[in-house]
């Protein structure tokens, strides 16, 4: 039996309905009908689904689990959950700007201190949190820092990382995680490999340069139960072991142990692939690469709740609002009219919603450009480029979202393709927009995958967008 059937069986059996009438009600065949419970049939369109959580009197939890199951049994148990994941990755972007908000909370002893002893053993969580949080905050001082782990990203690490995060010296920090690359981990109802995504994303609001590898491994071997120190974090004083269940550590200052141990680390790295990249430079080389990590002959998505005003802009309206006084500005409008131009060459899907839509109209804010980059258009232009979002080269390839999926006031954008994409989003500290490449083909799948997949019922009609937008 399918999912949907079970639960079907299981709310007519509990709210003892009769099947004849059940399915006259619905306009549908009873036979047919014996056939969806026993899971002998695909399940019925959407309209008959309503009508039978309408005649069965379900309460709005149970209309839920019935239409979740109904979509179980329609995609797939595996695209259902990668794509609920995705879409729960953007509703909650907003709070990965909070690493208290995904990371366990840090209770550390402000005057712990590290024996002169070439060697300390670590007991509980609060002595390895306060030891940790004494060797990071030790690295920071040093203006050529440089602090390697080799852990997995949900630790309360990130969140000690954060505590010392406002450093005035940039402090290097290489990540090594390991992703599980068995297969059955999606019947765990969660992408452990986006998880990852998520608690690494806020360590861009520090003042690191913060980058992350990872190599596949089965989590749940032996071989790792049986490793008495998987996890390790390196500094130029200290190396610091840690027991799997992060119960026990071993704290180290002895310099050979540590050379040993950062050798170690290197060749882990140098066999490692990039999870994601930093796309680094001026804000016109940013778009150069940007440029040609997208030039590829494949469908693309552009996937942000604002609308994408790239799209429609033209050289006269950049030569207008781009504010007189940037330095290389000619060079920088140069720069954007190319890109503007190859953008408009490419096979795009540009998903927005209608909140962001509106609030571009009363604003004149174009969220893909930093604020003091630009001044604001005026009404009519605001309007005009709107107007372009609809014109007849772009029919069918402009989707408006009746809801928003994430934070308008903390926008994740993503442009994706088959084999590459890219996550745009505000770094509030430092007051820029930040361009991470996703390297990892996993990541570029499931993102691929939800914008491909993403149902017609989210969204309006261009004739319905249309009369909201413009009366």
């Amino acid at each position: 039996m399918s999912e949907f059937s079970t639960v079907l069986s299981r709310f007519v059996k509990e709210k003892d309905v009769n099947v004849y009438r059940l399915a006259k009600y619905c306009g549908y065949d009873r036979a047919n009908l014996y056939k969806v419970m026993r899971g002998e049939r695909k399940p019925p369109s959407l309209e008959v689904l309503n009508l039978l959580c309408e005649y069965m009197h379900l309460s709005p939890a149970e209309e839920e689990i019935l239409e979740e199951n109904y979509e179980i049994t329609m995609v797939g148990h595996d695209n259902y959950y990668r794509r609920k994941n995705v879409m729960k990755f953007f509703s909650d972007f907003s709070m990965t700007s909070n690493l208290e908000n995904v990371l366990p909370t840090v209770e550390i002893k402000e005057d712990f201190e590290i024996p002169n002893s070439s060697y300390m053993l670590l007991r509980g969580n609060y002595e390895i949190n306060s030891a940790l949080f004494h060797i990071i905050a030790d690295e920071t001082k040093n203006q050529k820092g440089h602090i390697q782990i080799l852990a997995q990203p949900e630790h309360a690490l990130g969140n000690l990382l954060a505590m010392r995060g406002n450093t005035s010296n940039e402090i290097i920090i290489d990540h090594i995680i390991c992703p599980d690359n068995k297969p059955e981990i999606a019947y765990s109802k969660s992408n452990y490999t986006l998880d990852c995504l998520k608690h690494i994303l806020p360590l861009y609001n520090y003042n690191y340069d913060y980058n992350t590898w990872y190599y596949y491994a089965d989590l749940g071997s032996l071989g790792r139960n049986f490793s008495v120190f998987p996890y390790m974090i390196l500094t130029s004083k200290y190396v610091c072991m840690l027991s799997d269940d992060l119960q026990d550590g071993y704290l180290s200052n002895d310099p050979e142990l540590i050379k040993m141990m950062k050798e170690r680390f290197e060749k882990y790295r140098r066999r490692a692939h990039r999870l994601v990249e930093n796309v680094q430079g001026e804000i016109e080389q940013q778009y150069r690469i940007m440029g040609m990590l997208m030039a590829n002959p494949y469908p693309k998505y552009a996937f942000h709740m604002s609308p994408c005003m790239m799209a429609v802009l033209d050289r006269e309206l950049i030569e207008k609002y781009l504010e007189p006084q940037l330095p290389q500005r000619e060079e920088l409008v140069k720069v954007l009219c190319e890109y503007i131009s190859n953008l408009q060459k490419q096979d795009m899907t540009y998903v927005c919603s209608m909140e962001g839509i509106l609030q571009f109209i009363e604003t004149g804010i174009i969220s893909e450009f930093p604020k003091e980059m630009y001044q604001l258009p005026d009404k009519e232009d605001r309007m005009e480029l709107v107007k372009r979002l609809f014109d007849e080269e772009k029919a069918g390839k402009v989707h408006i979202l009746k809801k928003n999926i994430g934070d308008l006031k903390a926008e994740l954008y993503l442009c994706i393709t088959p084999e590459s994409g890219l996550l745009r989003f505000a770094v509030p500290s430092k007051n820029v927009l930040k361009d991470i490449s996703l390297e990892e083909s996993g990541l570029v799948s499931v993102f691929y995958d939800f914008c491909e997949n993403l149902s017609p019922e989210l969204f309006y009609s261009e004739e319905e967008a249309k009369r909201i937008i413009f009366g």
